[in-house]
C-alpha cells in the first residue's frame, strides 16, 4: 500500500490502523529512524498491542533479546531501523511493511 502526496500527513495513523486490523501476527516493521520507531512502539503498546523495538540506542543485550523475543512468538511486532535489522534471520514472518 502507498499514501498518496496529499494524505502523508496520515502516514502514522494509516500504519497503526493496518497493524491493528490487518496484521496482527508475525509482523516486522522497517522505519528510517530511531525516533520514528520509538514513537511507533508507544502508541502500539497504549493501543494494547505486543511489540518490541530493535535500534541502536538499546544496548547489545537488549536487542538480542527483542529479536529473541519476537522469534520465539513473544511478540507479534518488531519495530526496528533498517540498519539494525541488516542480517535479521526469522522464519515464518507473516508481514514486512517499510514504513
Amino acid at each position: 500500500m502507498k499514501l498518496k502526496e496529499d494524505t502523508e500527513e496520515y502516514r502514522e495513523a494509516v500504519l497503526i490502523s493496518v497493524l491493528n486490523q490487518l496484521y496482527k501476527e508475525r509482523v516486522i516493521v522497517f522505519f528510517k529512524t530511531k525516533k520514528q520507531c520509538h514513537r511507533i512502539a508507544m502508541i502500539i503498546g497504549l493501543l494494547g498491542l505486543q511489540a518490541c523495538e530493535l535500534h541502536g540506542n538499546l544496548s547489545q543485550a537488549q536487542r538480542t533479546q527483542a529479536f529473541l523475543d519476537f522469534k520465539e512468538g513473544k511478540f507479534n511486532y518488531l519495530l526496528a531501523t533498517d540498519l539494525a535489522a541488516r542480517g535479521l534471520d526469522i522464519k515464518h514472518v507473516k508481514t514486512v511493511v517499510n514504513f
